[in-house]
């Protein structure tokens, strides 16, 4: 079975072959890096903020959306989120790698403190990079086979499959 652009793209199921969930997860990676990484540039680039300054709110930006990526369009949740066992442990989880990021940022500012502001913001989101590249499998362990797995329920009522239909069981493997 093929699957067409709105299953690969848009589709929101809790039970996506593991490389287009993987797929999904870099792609949201990306875009709240992106988000996350132009937010502490302008931070630190204009003088508004210090490099650990910047780098927590720089993360909070990236976290936000995040979430929302995670829990619908990867996990393929639609129903209200579980304060406790979603938005908590996320939060919890998300919030300690910006503190990790702060600290590696502010130490490698620090470490060029002489140099230029614009050398300096270079060298900020580099080390920003690294951090945030360093934990991604870590990320996507905690969001993935722990915060987000789906229900063990929706696995017991999947369709049986005839013991002839090697498409249907190729496809339900992956």
């Amino acid at each position: 079975m093929g699957y067409t652009a709105h299953d690969l793209l848009i589709a929101r199921r809790p039970h996506l072959p593991r490389w287009l969930k993987l797929s999904r997860y870099m792609a949201t990676s990306a875009v709240c890096f992106g988000i996350s990484e132009v937010v502490l540039i302008v931070l630190f680039g204009t003088h508004l903020l210090g490099a650990r300054s910047a780098a927590i709110v720089a993360s909070i930006a990236g976290i936000i959306p995040g979430y929302q990526l995670n829990r619908t369009w990867i996990a393929g949740r639609s129903h209200r989120s579980h304060f406790w066992r979603e938005v908590a442990p996320y939060w919890a989880t998300s919030l300690s790698i910006a503190l990790l990021a702060a600290v590696v940022t502010g130490a490698a500012n620090a470490m060029f403190i002489h140099e230029s502001r614009g050398t300096r913001t270079i060298i900020n989101a580099a080390a920003y990079m690294l951090t945030y590249a360093t934990t991604l499998t870590f990320k996507y362990l905690i969001f993935h086979r722990v915060l987000f797995k789906p229900p063990m329920h929706a696995a017991k009522h999947a369709p049986e499959v005839p013991a002839g239909d090697t498409a249907q069981t190729a496809v339900q493997a992956s």
